[in-house]
């Protein structure tokens, strides 16, 4: 079994890309319910960047947090 390394850090949204690969798509309704969550309660989560700033995981929360106007995430 081998090891990841995992770094936390804070990445600004506009040099992320979205993966085009992604099956999971979110309707807008799901972004608004996001959207409020992070507004109620802040992110609950660190999504998952690979070394080119593509998103992994947590594209609805980065679609969100840009929507809500904030410029970076975890």
């Amino acid at each position: 079994m081998s090891t990841a390394q995992v770094n936390m850090f804070e990445a600004t949204i506009e040099d992320l890309t979205f993966d085009k690969q992604n099956a999971r798509l979110h309707p807008e309704k799901n972004v608004q319910m996001i959207q409020q969550s992070l507004e109620e309660v802040g992110p609950a989560r660190s999504g998952v960047i690979d070394e080119n700033g593509r998103i992994l995981a947590g594209n609805g929360t980065v679609l969100a947090a840009q929507k809500n106007g904030l410029k970076k995430v975890l």
